[in-house]
């Protein structure tokens, strides 16, 4: 996955990326349940710069590692005339999301301080 940083030209943390990611996606699946490529239409011009511009083979393989991990689940079915997966979030899925969208939104505040105290 490429991580281009807009502002600074340089490379953020691929493993921050990659997380973060993985959480954009799993709101994107618990929104909805869908297929890749709709997902991959919806986060490629996100407001999260790092993940701007992201590839579909990026996209494809994020939620190749998901249900791997077992938080989402594919089921075939047609989209329009062709047969897709569309996925959903498992249990485990459903869980991990609502931790990490507790978690972050309990310590956003703290990071906002911490970036401007540590990068003054």
């Amino acid at each position: 996955m490429k991580c281009a940083d807009a502002e600074t030209g340089g490379r953020i943390d691929r493993q921050f990326i990659s997380g973060i990611t993985k959480l954009i996606i799993l709101g994107k699946i618990r929104k909805t349940g869908t297929h890749p490529y709709e997902i991959y239409k919806e986060i490629k011009d996100h407001p999260f710069a790092p993940i701007r511009g992201i590839s579909k083979s990026d996209v494809y393989n994020t939620i190749k590692a998901l249900e791997t991990m077992g938080l989402i689940s594919g089921k075939p079915g047609l989209v329009g005339s062709k047969m897709q997966k569309k996925y959903h979030l498992t249990k485990q899925g459903a869980e991990v999301s609502g931790r990490a969208k507790k978690i972050l939104s309990a310590h956003l505040n703290g990071i906002k301080r911490l970036i401007a105290y540590e990068f003054k």
